[in-house]
């Protein structure tokens, strides 16, 4: 071959194509590491999302379940709570003898409209003061809890009684009503 041809031959021949090559071959894995990359984003945000909607449907089934009891807690919210949350302080207080549990007058604090400016939810305030052993405190506390489910006890504190073995409570509790 002659000498005057052997370099554009190799330039045009071989070198071109290579570098055109190479050139095709990094743009290809260019664009596929970026349309993977685009792939593992989209397939992590569907995935969350699909355990986000199972989740949901996980919690919806649980809600479904306690639908009685909802019910039961909202009957609650719409009868007259002053007069309920006696009730059951003398329905707990007669499981004890007057040595193990003593109550004193309650007092109601106030009745709002409503706590702080943004929230609407109507509540009363009660201060009841007894005197109990520790396990009738506890027992009557959780009794009348669990039948009142829109009370919540704000404050409790104890001093101990003059005659042993009992202790001198004092509590505050919030009681929610419907709007």
């Amino acid at each position: 071959m002659n000498e005057y041809y052997k370099k554009p031959v190799i330039l045009l021949g071989l070198v071109a194509p290579v570098v055109v090559l190479l050139l095709l071959m990094s743009g290809v894995y260019y664009g596929y590491s970026k349309l993977n990359k685009s792939y593992q984003v989209k397939k992590t945000t569907y995935d969350k999302a699909q355990k986000a909607r199972q989740n949901t449907l996980t919690l919806q089934g649980q809600v479904a379940m306690n639908n009685d009891e909802l019910e039961k807690w909202e009957g609650l919210l719409a009868n007259e709570t002053r007069g309920t949350f006696v009730d059951h302080w003398k329905e707990a207080e007669q499981k004890f003898s007057g040595k193990e549990l003593t109550r004193t007058p309650h007092t109601w604090l106030n009745y709002s409209p409503g706590i702080g400016k943004g929230i609407k939810q109507p509540s009363s305030q009660v201060t009841m003061a007894f005197s109990a052993t520790y396990r009738a405190m506890q027992a009557t506390l959780m009794e009348v809890e669990s039948k009142l489910p829109q009370m919540q006890l704000d404050s409790i504190s104890m001093k101990p009684d003059d005659i042993g073995g009992r202790i001198n409570f004092t509590t505050k509790f919030t009681i929610w009503t419907q709007n």
